[in-house]
């Protein structure tokens, strides 16, 4: 799935796992929140205990040039452990 779909209510991984899908990978574009990465563990974590499977989540990392910082933060989860 992308960046966004993850925060989404309806998010892909969800009928992705229905169909059988084991691994979902998240190459996402989030910019940097103060306690963002616990709202993503959360989501991530949350995914995985209600799907199963394995999901590999990477942000991008940098500064876009102007205002916007990107942590490059990574988990992998499985089964609702990170």
């Amino acid at each position: 799935e992308t960046c966004e779909e993850l925060w989404a209510p309806r998010s892909p991984h969800t009928s992705m796992a229905l169909g059988g899908v084991l691994i979902v990978g998240n190459g996402s574009g989030s910019h940097h929140e103060l306690r963002k990465l616990n709202a993503r563990l959360e989501l991530v974590v949350s995914a995985t205990k209600k799907c199963g499977g394995v999901y590999l989540y990477s942000n991008q990392r940098g500064c876009d040039g102007g205002r916007l910082y990107f942590d490059g933060s990574s988990l992998i989860v499985c089964n609702g452990r990170v």
